[in-house]
């Protein structure tokens, strides 16, 4: 049972201010009518303190309108809470308990709400983050609530606070920062959204992580949105190859170490195809950026390899020099690397592995567990692909 304060049976009478019996009508109205000298007098004084009482009731009922609000809406809190199984909940009840004004500051808002409340902080946060106004805000949200029922977008399960949280991301990692009008930002965030949504489908992870991705991709190889969504789908191709390398080990593997491979002179899709080659070679995925780094770092070492890396080189017939003096040239790279791993493979099988460790050691620490020199033996380890590095290398320079 609620309060006896909020209760209405006791708001006619408060002890702390005037109430309605302290007045009889009856009596101001005869008292106005009697003709005896100062009766008139009487009745006026009764009748304003009667405003007064009014003034003060009323100020009183608001007073405890506020109140029944709170109250209810503190009792709507209670109940979620109370219906939340676990031992954390049974403590933090508890710990109200304890403290009372720690639980009265603590009114969560209605269930009902909270989706509202969740996609008016997204669209505060992409405001915010990419400079709109008030009447810009509204065309984004409007727009975006579209996209989010795309079917490549909701067949993700990408909502439409993830798309805005989305855009914000690429707002604050500066996709836009070059963007001085706000109709092309927006273009500019709703197609990175978009393209985030439909690749989250095809790699079947969380839109936000893609967006993480995808923002690592674009700012470590230096893509435009269109090369990005290029690579993605080649990345989507890629997963589906033969092999245990899924699309996301594949992007989340350039998202680290990509600019390495693309500065080295291949293409973003020639570096993703011998990731993904260095994954189905059985190197562990937290590994295979830093291989495919310290791949194309070594063929462009040139002069600076140490004696026993030139001998490496011309156990295969190949000078460093050369090496990375074509890795350089525009559109030599990819046939750069087929030669070096082609000239691997027809290497002795016992020596395989050592000339690899030799040529791509980082450190004096072999390039990747069962990563390179895996990469160039002659067992797969999938009976599905016979031959298997020569298939990877021959992607990489059809890619």
């Amino acid at each position: 049972m609620a309060d006896e304060k909020y209760s209405l049976r006791n708001a006619a009478i408060n002890p702390g201010g005037l109430a309605f019996g302290d007045i009889s009508l009856d009596a101001a109205v005869e008292a106005s009518l009697s003709p005896v000298q100062g009766m008139g007098v009487f009745a006026a004084q009764q009748v304003s303190t009667l405003g007064l009482t009014l003034d003060v009731l009323g100020q009183k009922i608001s007073l405890l309108t506020a109140a029944i609000d709170s109250l209810r809406l503190k009792l709507s809190s209670q109940r979620s809470l109370s219906q939340s199984p676990g031992a954390d909940a049974k403590s933090e009840s508890a710990s109200e308990q304890a403290d009372p004004d720690k639980s009265g500051s603590r009114i969560e808002p209605p269930n009902l709400l909270k989706p509202m409340i969740e996609l008016d902080s997204a669209m505060a946060d992409l405001r915010q983050a990419a400079g709109f106004n008030q009447s810009q805000s509204k065309e984004v949200m409007q727009s975006t609530l579209i996209m989010s029922t795309a079917p490549l977008v909701a067949a993700g399960g990408t909502s439409v606070v993830d798309l805005l949280k989305i855009e914000s991301l690429a707002a604050r990692a500066g996709i836009v920062s070059n963007l001085p009008n706000a109709s092309d930002r927006q273009l500019e965030l709703h197609g990175f959204a978009s393209d985030a949504a439909v690749t989250a489908t095809a790699f079947k992870v969380p839109a936000m992580e893609i967006a993480e991705m995808m923002v690592g991709w674009r700012n470590s190889m230096r893509l435009t949105g269109v090369a990005s969504f290029a690579l993605a789908d080649a990345i989507t191709s890629l997963g589906k190859s033969p092999g245990d390398a899924t699309a996301a080990d594949i992007g989340g593997a350039l998202q680290r170490d990509g600019g390495a491979a693309t500065a080295a002179g291949l293409t973003p899709v020639q570096a993703a195809a011998l990731t993904a080659a260095l994954l189905n070679t059985g190197t562990q995925k937290a590994d295979a950026g830093g291989a495919l780094s310290n791949i194309v770092t070594a063929m462009g070492k040139g002069d600076k390899v140490s004696a026993t890396e030139r001998a490496a080189w011309q156990q295969l017939n190949l000078d460093p020099a050369v090496v990375a003096s074509k890795m350089r040239q525009e559109g030599q790279a990819p046939g750069v690397v087929m030669s070096v791993l082609a000239g691997l493979i027809n290497q002795p099988a016992e020596v395989r592995s050592s000339l690899a460790t030799t040529l791509f050691a980082s450190s004096g620490e072999a390039t990747a567990p069962c990563g390179v020199p895996t990469l160039v033996s002659d067992h797969s380890p999938s009976s599905e692909t016979p031959a298997f590095s020569h298939f990877w290398i021959s992607r990489i320079i059809r890619l």
